[in-house]
């Protein structure tokens, strides 16, 4: 989706309502404008538990999915080929 927004004479572009629908942006809702090299911008929603302007590390995003799994010991080459077997076989 690609749209044209003319700044007024205070300096302020107002986003359309269609763009507002398309990021999930409600009032009062904060979004990101990230500046591009080249005279580009990236406009986007923030998230609410995100403080504004805050970039996040990889670290922060340690158990967004959940626990880890249970480890259990690897497969061995039986089970593997017994998997294999099966799966050829069209059984489940």
């Amino acid at each position: 989706m690609s749209t044209t927004i003319k700044v007024n004479d205070q300096g302020e572009a107002v986003l359309p309502e269609d763009v507002l629908k398309q990021l999930g942006v409600k009032p009062g809702d904060v979004v990101e404008v990230e500046v591009l090299p080249e005279g580009r911008a990236i406009v986007r929603r923030s998230l609410p538990d995100q403080p504004v302007g805050k970039k996040r590390n990889i670290q922060e995003l340690f158990g967004i999915l959940g626990p880890p799994p249970i480890k259990r010991p690897p497969p061995t080459i039986e089970e593997i080929n017994e998997a294999i077997a099966k799966g050829w076989a069209g059984e489940p």
